[in-house]
């Protein structure tokens, strides 16, 4: 039965099956609604970090891809830490100006981390951080931001 599923994959060219996505808006959930638009997936406040920590160590997917804004992208890094405590895989992460530096991520995890001026503090001195000039609140907003995203949790180099 495997065999033939594997044969049947092969011959219609099944596609690898996506990460779950989740994505964490920053405090008062407006200014980074943007960062929502970046692929399908859950759109969560960062307040609900805790709880979808605990819903995907239940589910258990096969991988997940997590971004985050401000206050999201914070909650982005929580996450990232509590997914591998439990032993969830987490292929990818992007945090959009955090307001706290991501350290603790495990090995293996694609990154990004982009900064804004008033945060770039933050990272500097850190090789994996770019700076964003559009502004804090710009950042989940633009479409060249998204896009990056995006190809970080499609894989794309």
């Amino acid at each position: 039965m495997i065999k033939r599923s594997l044969l049947a994959c092969a011959l219609l060219a099944c596609a690898p099956a996506r990460a779950e996505e989740v994505y964490f808006r920053g405090l008062f959930e407006v200014f980074s609604v943007g960062g929502c638009a970046i692929g399908p997936g859950r759109c969560a406040s960062y307040l609900s970090v805790e709880s979808i920590i605990d819903d995907l160590c239940v589910s258990r997917p096969r991988s997940v891809a997590i971004a985050g804004h401000s206050l999201g992208a914070s909650a982005a890094i929580r996450a990232v830490q509590g997914l591998k405590a439990c032993g969830v895989r987490v292929k990818a992460a992007a945090f959009l100006d955090p307001m706290t530096h991501p350290y603790g991520i495990p090995k293996g995890t694609r990154t990004l981390v982009i900064y804004s001026p008033a945060f770039a503090g933050s990272g500097e001195g850190h090789s994996d951080t770019t700076k964003y000039h559009g502004g804090h609140i710009g950042l989940a907003f633009d479409p060249a931001i998204r896009a990056r995203v995006r190809a970080l949790f499609d894989g794309a180099k």
